[in-house]
């Protein structure tokens, strides 16, 4: 592929991660306002709000990975471009944002779902809860279906964790890579006020 080519991934991937930082700057602002609402009816609307951005982080964040990773099933030419913009950007194949799980997990949420009850393993299920987990004495991390705890901007899914912080710091560091082949003369800064 031709560098004129490239320049177009490049700057969807810069897109992305711009997004992606708003999203995740705004669930803890919904978080904020969830707290501030305690008691009132718009608490369940801003606890919403903050699941929404989670899902939004994720989805911005997994594509960023299906540009950089590409799967066998995407083809030979999607293989190769995500190995090339990885060496452009000097993306490590060991990246965080590679790992697609967590993103998964939520977007086939209803096959998590029919799996669970296909199961013999009955608990008790925990879902979309916000706080420190060990404050549910008793409740193993597996209960957890959907959990945010923002104090370590951690998401449990069925007793798997998720560092949301550490995702957002890997695409930090991604997209100043990117942003040195987009405006290699001129230091502009889509990310900065």
């Amino acid at each position: 592929m031709e560098s004129y080519t490239f320049l177009h991934y490049l700057r969807e991937i810069n897109s992305l991660i711009v997004q992606a930082d708003i999203a995740y700057g705004m669930i803890f602002q919904s978080l904020d306002q969830m707290q501030n609402s305690i008691g009132s009816d718009n608490f369940y609307l801003e606890k919403e709000k903050v699941w929404m951005f989670i899902m939004t982080f994720l989805a911005l964040s997994g594509n960023v990975s299906k540009l950089l990773f590409p799967v066998k099933r995407d083809g030979i030419p999607a293989i190769r471009r995500g190995k090339e913009l990885r060496r452009m950007i000097k993306v490590d194949e060991s990246s965080i944002i590679r790992d697609r799980k967590l993103r998964d997990d939520f977007e086939h949420f209803d096959a998590r779902l029919d799996a669970y009850f296909q199961s013999d393993r009955k608990h008790m299920l925990i879902d979309k809860n916000i706080g420190d987990p060990s404050e549910y004495a008793g409740v193993e991390l597996r209960e957890f279906l959907r959990h945010f705890y923002p104090e370590e901007s951690m998401i449990i899914f069925s007793g798997k964790e998720y560092d949301l912080k550490m995702m957002m710091d890997e695409l930090i560091a991604i997209n100043t890579s990117v942003k040195g082949k987009i405006f290699p003369r001129f230091q502009i800064d889509p990310m900065k006020d």
